[in-house]
């Protein structure tokens, strides 16, 4: 638990406002920069709070969680995607020509490798510290 409240209840707060934001942005077709630079933090609090949920289930507990390997994959692909919105957007106010490149990047699909390489990275640390164990 953090804070007292259990970890249940922290995730399913924080999806329900992650969803609702979907919403939002689905029904305003309206590009509102405050509200998705609010809602990347958000989700970049999501990404936190579930990969500190997983290093406790892999170093400290000893044991994979489930729920916590789901909610790492769920919040690693819903803070990609609202990164991925918000550098679209330029709501970063990034200058013209590192925008121009960032989009090109974006639109060429190189972001795909970075979260292959990510996921990759998670995949590798929890082998080497169940490597015995599955393959002991």
């Amino acid at each position: 638990s953090l804070l007292g409240f259990p970890n249940t209840f922290i995730g399913i707060a924080g999806y329900t406002v992650t969803l609702t934001l979907a919403a939002v942005f689905l029904i305003s077709q309206q590009k509102n920069r405050i509200l998705n630079l609010l809602a990347l933090l958000g989700t970049f609090g999501s990404f936190l709070f579930s990969y500190w949920l997983l290093s406790q289930s892999v170093y400290s507990i000893g044991f994979l969680c489930p729920f916590c390997l789901v909610s790492c994959t769920s919040a690693t692909n819903i803070f990609f995607a609202y990164l991925i919105l918000n550098l679209k957007d330029n709501n970063f106010n990034l200058t013209e020509s590192l925008n121009t490149k960032v989009n090109n990047f974006i639109a060429k699909g190189w972001f795909w490798p970075v979260i292959i390489l990510w996921y990759a990275l998670i995949f590798l640390l929890v082998y080497a510290r169940f490597q015995e164990a599955l393959f002991g």
